[in-house]
């Protein structure tokens, strides 16, 4: 039998998603089934292929999320962009929030 772990107070769970889709369009259809299936409450998305001009976007596509700045990844002889969207209900964070890579 599976025992649950108990949460303190100051913990918050979040899913993330990772997803990447090889140009905003085509990967959109992919990606609101993907969010309807498992509701994550941060997706980490690559190879948008969106300017800087159109990363309005994801605001308009995703409206119950929220885009962050995007992220540029210096990999091997290119730049890539990793754009952070997080879910509207899980960004009212009253302390600072932290990373920590594995």
């Amino acid at each position: 039998m599976a025992m649950a772990m108990p949460i303190s107070d100051n913990t918050i769970r979040v899913k993330l998603m990772s997803f990447n889709m090889h140009g905003f369009h085509q990967g959109c259809p992919v990606l609101d089934d993907m969010i309807e299936l498992f509701n994550p409450d941060v997706l980490l998305l690559q190879e948008h292929w969106l300017t800087p001009a159109n990363l309005n976007k994801f605001d308009s596509h995703f409206t119950n999320y929220f885009s962050l700045l995007p992220i540029i990844i210096a990999r091997e002889c290119e730049l890539q962009w990793l754009d952070v969207v997080i879910k509207l209900n899980k960004i009212h964070c009253h302390q600072p929030c932290f990373v920590k890579s594995f």
